[in-house]
C-alpha cells in the first residue's frame, strides 16, 4: 500500500457517469471503485477477477461483465496482470505532489491579489481620466495618448 496518497477524479466525467444507468444498474460501479482503491501511482491495479469477485462477493462472470462495461466506456484497460484505470478519469496523487501544488497555488494567489489591486487602481484612474476629460473638454483617447507618450519617455 502506498502511504500518503489519495485518489483524484475528473469532476465532469464523474458527473456523466452519475447519469449512466448501465454503469449503476450493473456491478460496474462497485468494480470501478474497488479497482480504484488498489491503483498504484501509475494507475495500475495488480489484481485478478477472482480477487475482485471475492472482495465484492459477486461471481467471476459478474466481474467479467462489469469489466467489459468499464472497458467499453474507456475507464480501464485489462491485461494478464491486472487493470490500468484511465488517468483522465481517476488517478492517485501523493501528498508530496500536493505540497508542490500548494506552493504553486500560493504564487497564483499572490498574483491574483496583485491583479485585483491593479484592476481596482485602474478603475480609480479611469475615474480620474473621466474627470480630466470633462474638466478640459478633451476626449478620453487624447488623455490616454498623453499618458502613453509620457510613459514611453521614461
Amino acid at each position: 500500500m502506498i502511504k500518503n496518497t489519495y485518489i483524484m477524479t475528473n469532476k465532469k466525467i464523474m458527473h456523466e457517469l452519475s447519469k449512466d444507468s448501465e454503469f449503476f444498474e450493473s456491478e460496474a460501479h462497485r468494480i470501478f471503485i474497488i479497482i480504484g482503491t488498489k491503483i498504484d501511482i501509475n494507475n495500475y491495479a495488480e489484481t485478478t477477477i477472482k480477487e475482485i469477485g471475492n472482495e465484492l462477493d459477486i461471481s467471476d462472470e459478474t466481474v467479467i461483465k462489469g469489466i467489459e462495461i468499464l472497458e467499453n466506456k474507456g475507464l480501464l484497460i485489462k491485461d494478464n496482470y491486472g487493470f490500468k484505470l484511465n488517468s483522465n478519469v481517476i488517478y492517485r496523487r501523493t501528498v508530496e505532489e500536493d505540497d508542490e501544488i500548494s506552493e504553486s497555488q500560493k504564487d497564483i494567489n499572490y498574483y491574483n491579489k496583485i491583479y485585483d489591486r491593479l484592476i481596482k487602481e485602474i478603475d480609480e484612474k479611469k475615474e480620474i481620466i473621466e474627470n480630466l476629460s470633462k474638466r478640459y473638454n478633451l476626449p478620453k483617447e487624447v488623455i490616454y495618448s498623453i499618458i502613453e507618450n509620457n510613459l514611453n519617455k521614461e
